[in-house]
């Protein structure tokens, strides 16, 4: 984030930033995206410095104190769990009643990037720890460098972790060729709870047909985005199946019945996804990640070896690169990528694969500029009807 002073402002997502230091030029330029801030201070006059600098830049702030050298940050923290789970708890209440997008902030990041991961992985997701550490080392979270504080987020995940049995997953993955669209079914196998991701009008009864004959209930039809090259086929299932919502986030403007934002998790049995904010293709793109990080549908962000166009619907290049590269790209390597369409006969790929091999993506940022601004892409055939048709998508009688 080279517009901020300091070298160690991170934009994590959409509701999170980590940084380093309180200088007045750094923290002005944090207040342009962060509606608060929480200040991780190590001794006394390091707190009064904080408490009289930050209400001049946030609606909101709070201090707390986290010095590293105190012994609840000390390898051996599993010995004193009730102190570890005590100040994690203050974390949590002051994060709790900050506004999104809050900035965490210390000297160097290092103690924020420990408490993000104990608030936003540990407990809110409820990643194990073998999960929290893998999605912290992709994201490269600084406070793994330090003993201490990967022992307070292990111990705090070790009492606070709610352990939920995942059922095994049901899969299928669909293709419309018309739009060369992928449409995803993912189901709890026990319960039967299913979602679909990004349905196609023309081959709703081909959908309908398979989730009746699993023997499934069609809780969530979601869509990554507003898509202009078909029409969703979420209004055709909800008159098919009782019950069912559908599911686009606030930003795209879209109507739903439920409207979602990044970080919120869409349930169906004991599996979940979690909405990511990947505008870029469009303003309201998202992708949704399975709670194992074992795949994430990515919409038209991220596609094999390439991405979604950007010259329409509030797109942006720049936008783009960004958001894929801050959320897909600090993914764990492993994690597979189905996208929404594909034209050279790809199934899936893989973080690590996209995150080396993409010719787009693997770009500076200029080049990937230059690149999407000269694509020089025919308008969609179907903009006119499809934009339209999914803006209400779900709600169609």
């Amino acid at each position: 984030m080279s517009s901020y002073a300091s070298p160690n402002a991170r934009k994590i997502d959409e509701n999170y930033y980590l940084d380093g230091g309180i200088q007045e030029d750094q923290l002005a330029a944090l207040a342009k995206d962060c509606n608060s801030a929480l200040y991780l201070y190590v001794g006394d006059s390091d707190a009064e410095e904080a408490r009289q600098v930050l209400p001049k830049y946030f609606a909101a702030s709070a201090c707390l104190q986290l010095n590293s050298a105190h012994p609840v940050y000390q390898p051996d923290t599993a010995s004193r769990p009730d102190e570890a789970i005590a100040v994690f708890k203050e974390f949590k209440t002051a994060l709790d009643s900050l506004s999104r997008p809050v900035a965490i902030i210390c000297k160097t990041a290092t103690r924020a990037s420990a408490v993000y991961a104990a608030y936003e992985l540990a407990v809110k997701r409820n990643l194990t720890k073998e999960q929290t550490a893998e999605l912290s080392k992709a994201r490269e979270l600084k406070y793994l460098g330090s003993a201490g504080l990967v022992a307070w987020v292990n111990t705090v995940i070790d009492h606070l972790h709610v352990h939920v049995p995942r059922n095994p997953l049901v899969f299928r993955q669909l293709f419309e060729k018309e739009s060369s669209t992928y449409t995803y079914l993912l189901a709890d196998a026990i319960t039967k709870e299913a979602v679909l991701i990004d349905p196609v009008l023309e081959t709703v009864a081909r959908d309908s047909q398979l989730v009746n004959d699993l023997g499934l209930t069609l809780k969530y039809v979601l869509n990554t985005h507003v898509h202009a090259d078909h029409i969703t086929g979420s209004g055709a299932l909800k008159a098919l199946h009782s019950g069912l919502q559908s599911v686009i986030s606030v930003a795209s403007t879209g109507r739903a019945d439920i409207s979602v934002i990044p970080g919120q998790v869409v349930p169906f049995g004991t599996r979940t996804l979690t909405v990511l904010a990947t505008p870029g293709h469009t303003e309201g793109c998202v992708s949704y990640l399975l709670d194992d990080l074992s795949c994430v549908f990515t919409g038209d962000a991220l596609l094999v070896r390439g991405c979604g166009r950007t010259d329409f619907q509030g797109g942006s290049a720049s936008k783009l690169y960004h958001s894929v590269h801050s959320q897909l790209f600090s993914l764990p390597d492993s994690t597979l990528v189905y996208p929404a369409h594909d034209y050279k006969g790809y199934c899936n790929s893989s973080i690590l694969e996209e995150r080396t091999l993409n010719p787009r993506l693997t770009k500076t940022l200029p080049e990937f500029v230059s690149i999407m601004d000269n694509l020089g892409l025919p308008y969609p055939a179907k903009f006119d009807k499809s934009v339209p048709a999914n803006l209400v998508c779900g709600l169609q009688d």
